[in-house]
């Protein structure tokens, strides 16, 4: 987390240190770095010391650094862990920005499923050093290959019957008074999740459905018996397991 800052040099001798290094003029450098200040939102910094700014602001020196040099590849590794939610996302779309308009091919690491399946063209999930899956972040969400891939990006269930596996999003999950609902089901916990209530649910064979849902279920009470289900097309068979597999994948 200290981001490779060179600590005797200033905001700006380090956001332009690559550019220096190529003797590019001094004029053009200047005009880079203020263009990078203004794009990492640390304009009037550029006079300070690493020692002098906090994780978030060195975090996005250090990104502003790589990307003034413009390279074909970038590889970003969890670029954006140290910052807050609200820079977090404003990051996200610049640099998707940038990605785009320097037609850049970024590698992108991160732990957080959303901000893969929202910045990326082509995911791959990794298990244990190889590949689960790679594809569009469509395919990934909608399509998951294994019961892992369906439940390590975004909500999903995974239900078994007749010798198969299922993945079913938890928004997918229907309750009484809406087709499909045929399954035996009590309310086992509800908890509010900030605009939606997320409800689960014990079927009769014991296993576990979670739902996400709006305010307008806030009154269905813990221990409750109710029906539930899914319609058919939102099931997706996956396999149980699968060994992961070597290949090259890019999110662009």
């Amino acid at each position: 987390q200290n981001y490779s800052l060179f600590p005797h040099m200033t905001v700006e001798e380090n956001i332009g240190y690559g550019m220096k290094i190529r003797k590019e003029s001094k004029a053009d450098i200047a005009r880079s770095v203020e263009e990078m200040l203004r794009l990492v939102q640390l304009e009037g910094y550029g006079k300070r010391r690493p020692d002098q700014l906090s994780g978030g602001q060195r975090q996005r020196v250090a990104i502003a650094r790589a990307v003034i040099n413009k390279p074909m590849v970038l590889l970003l590794d969890e670029p954006l862990g140290a910052l807050d939610l609200k820079l977090r996302r404003q990051m996200q779309q610049e640099l998707k920005r940038i990605q785009k308009q320097l037609g850049m091919t970024f590698i992108y690491i991160t732990h957080d499923q959303e901000e893969a399946i929202n910045m990326s063209d082509r995911i791959a999930v990794m298990r244990e050093g190889r590949f689960e899956q790679v594809g569009t972040p469509n395919e990934i969400y909608y399509h998951p290959e294994t019961a892992y891939v369906a439940s390590f990006v975004g909500d999903a269930n995974i239900y078994r019957e007749a010798g198969k596996v299922y993945a079913i999003r938890a928004e997918n999950v229907l309750m009484d008074g809406e087709e499909a609902c045929i399954y035996d089901a009590v309310v086992r916990e509800k908890s509010f999740a900030g605009g939606q209530l997320r409800i689960v649910f014990e079927l009769a064979n014991g296993q576990m459905i979670t739902a996400n849902r709006y305010g307008i279920d806030a009154e269905r009470e813990v221990g409750e018996k109710i029906k539930i289900g899914w319609h058919s097309s939102c099931a997706v068979q996956v396999a149980e397991d699968k060994e992961g597999r070597h290949g090259e994948a890019e999110s662009r």
